[in-house]
């Protein structure tokens, strides 16, 4: 099985305005994560999501990373790499690092694209049902970058089991 690289985005919402406040990402077996000071622009704040992910908005404001450090150090991270982060929401993940990126002036170096993608069918439903289970377990803090992305590779290194044999 070859080692694919993944990454998830936490928000301040799913509203249009939302930002992202913390991205974890796998690359190459190796995990980096960043919380994110919010930009002056960055005003949406959802306390619905607050109480998903349990970060305030003041927390980041005190200990967040600036963006543009995060942006260039996300991009310093996948140097190297094959360019490709994998998502179990890739739609939303890419818009958040667009925003992150796009704020700061800034392109990413890389493409988000759904994990579900490299899955045949089977796996793609053994992949959601393990990954519910995992959720549930409480064995990883749920609605946070690190962990979900922990959570994510787990799921699907176990769909790829299933029958043994890698379906690319």
């Amino acid at each position: 099985m070859r080692p694919i690289n993944i990454v998830d985005v936490e928000a301040s919402g799913l509203h249009p305005d939302s930002y992202p406040i913390e991205i974890a990402v796998l690359v190459d077996g190796r995990m980096h994560s960043w919380r994110i000071a919010p930009e002056p622009e960055w005003t949406y704040w959802s306390m619905t999501a607050e109480s998903l992910h349990g970060i305030g908005r003041q927390d980041l404001i005190d200990t967040g990373s600036d963006a543009g450090r995060v942006a260039s150090e996300l991009n310093d991270v996948l140097e190297g790499s094959d360019g490709l982060l994998y998502s179990d929401a890739a739609p939303w993940d890419f818009g958040w690092i667009r925003t992150l990126y796009s704020s700061v002036g800034s392109t990413e170096n890389f493409q988000v694209l759904q994990i579900e993608d490299l899955l045949s069918e089977t796996r793609r439903a053994a992949f959601q049902e393990i990954s519910e289970t995992l959720a549930a377990s409480g064995d990883y803090r749920h609605h946070r970058a690190e962990p979900d992305v922990r959570m994510i590779h787990e799921a699907y290194c176990r769909a790829l089991k299933l029958d043994g044999a890698a379906s690319r």
